[in-house]
């Protein structure tokens, strides 16, 4: 860049000699005297010269000091994009994502507590398969699976057309790498609710499951 500046404005600097010169020459043709035109020449030239070379400096001082402003104003704005991109500093995002854990640790925690005690009152009620469901989902928020599979096998038991308790115990036995138990889970669900949302994902899931074997 400083390159370029500094081409630009010598380019403009010889423009400038050679319009300066003109009446230099001119001096020097119509004084008689030769000696002294020529000597008047070259001291007008000469000046002309120094302060042209000063202009010259002076410039590219102003660009040098430009283009380090510029340079530097473009790396703050990128660290800053940089940062929104990633959001809260390291600190701040700990400390949000640890509060936000704890939290979701406590609302699990409820829901275990709160099934688990309308489970032992009526373990055999049709309005109990959706507790066992719903702590099916909590045992399987803290990696707890065969408790999960468990629950949701007993609330399968007790209403067979549960689509939302098949699919759920087919995410648990693919994430525990059952594939096949996953795929009948699955396909049962798309039987039983084919066009839910439910329904939906599980033939998204078959098809994920068939391009990975």
């Amino acid at each position: 860049m400083e390159s370029h500046s500094f081409s630009y404005m010598f380019g403009i600097f010889s423009r400038y000699l050679i319009l300066v010169s003109v009446p230099v020459i001119l001096t020097i043709v119509f004084i008689k005297n030769r000696k002294e035109s020529v000597r008047i020449g070259v001291v007008i030239v000469a000046i002309l010269f120094i302060l042209g070379f000063l202009w010259i400096l002076k410039n590219l001082r102003e660009t040098r000091v430009a283009s380090e402003y510029a340079k530097k104003s473009m790396k703050e704005t990128q660290e800053r994009i940089r940062r929104l991109e990633k959001g809260p500093t390291s600190k701040e995002a700990e400390t949000k994502i640890s509060a936000q854990i704890a939290d979701l640790d406590e609302k699990y925690t409820q829901v275990i507590d709160a099934a688990t005690k309308n489970i032992n009152e009526a373990p055999n009620a049709k309005s109990t398969a959706e507790d066992y469901y719903f702590r099916a989902k909590a045992y399987y928020y803290f990696g707890k699976f065969d408790e999960a599979i468990k629950d949701l096998t007993s609330a399968i038991k007790i209403n067979p057309r549960f689509a939302d308790a098949y699919f759920y115990r087919g995410i648990t036995y693919y994430k525990i790498g059952n594939d096949d138990m996953a795929e009948k889970d699955w396909k049962k669900t798309c039987e039983l609710d084919p066009e839910s949302k439910i329904g939906k994902m599980a033939r998204e899931n078959l098809k994920t499951l068939g391009s990975e074997r």
